[in-house]
């Protein structure tokens, strides 16, 4: 269990094993809309002793966070939207929308809802029009509600934004918190500029103005395009299901500068390494060991934090050490996997070997190799933990796949087993894996062994 300490003390922040969190309670109202949960617990990435930049650092998540849930509140999940608007009509000051309080004629106006209120449509507009004198705004809920066609049947809910974004999560095959969240945001700032409008009014125009925004907020160029596919892959499950033959009007859509604004990626050179493993070679630290499995693995940091003890095969039945030790990655309770080629196994070498040991030695039999990050988030928080640790050379922990993907293209060790090592799925070898059971330990064990760092 991680170590909490009180020696520095900031709104929304919490100390374990002395590093700075952000953490903060969700809102109510935001949890019940959108599934959140009851806390949210960031890294800064700050030690405690850092006191000035812990504070900058609080500051700016909160201010983010709480930009973000600005955005939720303007725009709706849609997983609950039709509960709650029937929730409005059920309200006290509704009653006089009952039966019998307006005339019902034979056009079928009348609509039937939840066995409980008789409701005439322009006894709702009537009740909108209301709340646009009190307010000048109309709830998301009630608006959505407008725009049914037959306010009896809930088939006729037109497929807006918001519920393009539930039906999009509801029926994805693995939606991880990062995907809810990413897909979330991404829909609530198209929302807060163009509405929550129907998916099949959505103009390239409209788009376009999306991209303005947000490159006139300085957001780089790969991120907005990285949200463009996001939004193109929730509209486009939105035009399968409505059996729509339409091209997404968020594909294929020019970014001024794309790419031109991509922070260079530093190598990992000799001096640099030498510097390195001086510090870190050995080590005890959990950010430092984390660090040296990193090396030889090409693992991403949420891959190997967040995996369990029993992952990990150092010795045989009668206890004696494999003759190709390695680590397993598979999904568990906290972590997905990014694609069907991160599911491997992985060959332990060199200081990444004995950095494992060290790793199973400190985990006491805990469930997971790194008890301080076997939970919700502990990617994130590990890979903050780390950066900070390596400052001292510049390396932050997705350098170390690079680094690795360039020791093997340089030993000449062909695409499809380099990626088949670190995850990766690519293009240019996705077929060459369709074929067969993919690379044993046997024939990754002596690649990783050409290469690895000692």
């Amino acid at each position: 269990m991680a170590k909490v300490t009180k020696e520095f003390k900031w709104k929304y922040s919490l100390v374990q094993d002395g590093m700075v969190y952000y953490r903060r309670v969700v809102p109510e109202h935001l949890r019940s809309a959108h599934n959140l949960p009851a806390i949210i617990k960031k890294a800064t990435g700050v030690p405690k002793a850092l006191a000035a930049e812990a504070v900058v650092a609080i500051t700016k998540l909160n201010t983010l966070q709480e930009r973000e849930w600005a955005q939720l509140d303007k725009g709706i999940n849609g997983t609950t939207a039709v509960n709650k608007l029937l929730s409005l009509l059920k309200k006290e000051n509704l009653d006089q929308l009952r039966a019998g309080q307006f005339e019902v004629n034979d056009v079928g106006d009348e609509v039937y809802i939840d066995g409980e209120l008789d409701i005439v449509i322009d006894a709702i507009r009537d009740y909108v029009e209301q709340i646009l004198e009190k307010s000048g705004q109309i709830p998301p809920e009630l608006a959505l509600l407008l725009k049914m066609k037959d306010l009896s049947n809930i088939k006729t809910l037109p497929t807006v934004l918001s519920v393009a974004l539930a039906n999009y999560l509801s029926r994805h095959k693995n939606p991880s918190d990062g995907l809810i969240y990413d897909s979330t945001s991404c829909i609530n700032r198209f929302i807060r500029i163009n509405g929550d409008i129907d998916v099949q009014e959505i103009t390239r125009e409209m788009v376009h103005t999306y991209v303005k925004d947000r490159l006139n907020k300085t957001i780089k160029t790969t991120t907005v395009r990285r949200e463009l596919n996001q939004l193109s892959a929730i509209v486009n499950k939105a035009f399968l299901e409505l059996e729509i033959d339409k091209k997404s009007p968020f594909a294929s859509i020019d970014i001024p500068s794309e790419g031109s604004d991509k922070l260079e990626i530093k190598p990992i050179t000799k001096a640099k390494l030498e510097t390195l493993l001086v510090k870190i070679r050995e080590s005890k630290s959990t950010s430092h060991i984390i660090a040296k499995i990193l090396l030889n693995t090409g693992m991403r940091v949420s891959e190997l934090v967040v995996a369990k003890t029993s992952d990990v095969h150092l010795l045989d039945d009668k206890k004696m050490p494999l003759a190709i030790p390695f680590i397993s990655i598979s999904p568990n309770s906290f972590r997905s996997l990014k694609n069907k080629g991160s599911e491997r196994n992985v060959p332990l070498v060199g200081i990444s070997l004995d950095a494992m040991h060290e790793a199973i030695r400190q985990a006491e039999g805990s469930e997971y190799l790194f008890p301080r990050y076997g939970k919700k988030g502990g990617g994130n928080n590990a890979s903050a933990a780390v950066n900070t640790a390596l400052n001292f050379v510049d390396i932050n922990t997705h350098d170390f796949r690079h680094f690795i993907s360039t020791r093997m293209r340089e030993s000449m060790i062909p695409l499809d087993v380099r990626e088949a090592i670190t995850g990766h799925s690519s293009k240019n070898s996705s077929q060459l894996k369709d074929y067969g059971e993919g690379y044993q330990l046997e024939q990754t064990h002596p690649v990783l062994l050409k290469v690895s760092i000692d």
